[in-house]
């Protein structure tokens, strides 16, 4: 008895997930191969040069469709920010360290020098001198320079999303020891960096300080209040945004940036805000050994994105 049968071929394309978001970090070596690590703590008495140089690119780095950033492995710890053209990932490619080659590739680079400032959303801890004359508080921020020991980790590398921890043991800070924790996520599909950070052994006179940066030129920017504190004190917030232009790479000074920053805390943290020479900054206090705020980044490098100061300030109201 015969049968027949009719066999009809398909063409079947397999599709990978295709990762959206990345973190990684890498340690700098004389052979220039930079193996990937997923943590690393350096001892409170090695030299921040040394453990800033010791990771190729200098901190653990997090990229999204939007942007990337790096944080300092120092007493910094500053969050410094990438800007791109396209929407691929490519800071495993680049490093911060992109090339003139690079760009005329259509990569991006590094849009910002964070210097002595708050750069983009970094915390610092805050010291107050007093009050000005309209009896608002005065004061400084200060590095985590007092440590027993600092580190970084790579808690999730992607595919949708990506998040970095940081920590500081035993940080000296107004003569007591405090263990803080911070910790950075980035999802696909969003400009917002989820900052949460987490304190042991604070007090209620510690006060701390997060904001943005003003750009060395053309900068604008404001401080101002978001939602109705006296109706819904609950999605109250304070937006602190800053927009202009500066040169990330004093090296090669015809190469200038344009960025757009900003940083969205919850009113419950907030003590005062204070603008600096050089910073916006929120002055926070814990609650329940907690702060979180979102940071929120533009560059001009972008095909599609703000071009003007109104529209990045608006995109950030929205």
């Amino acid at each position: 008895m015969k049968r027949l049968f009719t066999l009809t071929l398909l063409s079947l394309q397999l599709v990978a997930a295709t990762a959206q978001v990345q973190a990684f970090m890498k340690l700098w070596d004389n052979k220039h191969t930079y193996p990937r690590i997923n943590q690393i703590e350096f001892q409170g008495d090695v030299p921040t040069l040394d453990s800033y140089n010791a990771i190729y690119g200098h901190g653990a780095m997090m990229e999204n469709e939007y942007w990337g950033l790096r944080i300092y492995m120092d007493h910094r710890q500053s969050i410094d920010l990438y800007g791109k053209s396209g929407r691929d990932l490519e800071l495993d490619r680049t490093n911060f360290y992109s090339t003139r080659e690079d760009l005329a590739k259509g990569l991006g680079c590094d849009i910002l020098w964070a210097g002595q400032s708050v750069a983009a959303g970094s915390l610092r801890g805050f010291v107050p001198e007093g009050t000005d004359s309209d009896g608002r508080m005065t004061g400084h921020t200060v590095y985590v320079d007092s440590v027993s020991a600092r580190g970084q980790r790579i808690m999730r590398e992607g595919p949708d999303t990506c998040a970095v921890m940081v920590w500081d043991r035993d940080w000296m800070f107004n003569g007591h020891k405090i263990y803080m924790q911070q910790v950075y996520c980035m999802r696909s599909g969003s400009r917002e960096l989820e900052v949460d950070i987490y304190f042991k052994g604070e007090t209620e006179d510690d006060l701390f300080a997060t904001g943005v940066q003003k750009l060395e030129m053309d900068n604008m920017g404001f401080i101002e209040m978001m939602g109705r504190p006296d109706v819904d004190p609950g999605n109250a917030a304070m937006l602190l945004a800053s927009w202009g232009r500066n040169v990330p790479d004093k090296n090669a000074p015809d190469l200038i940036e344009g960025v757009g920053i900003g940083v969205k805390v919850p009113l419950q943290y907030v003590v005062t805000t204070i603008e600096t020479g050089i910073d916006y900054l929120a002055v926070l206090r814990p609650i329940n050994h907690h702060i979180s705020y979102t940071l929120s980044v533009c560059s001009l490098r972008e095909k599609e994105g703000p071009k003007t100061a109104e529209d990045w300030f608006n995109l950030l109201r929205r």
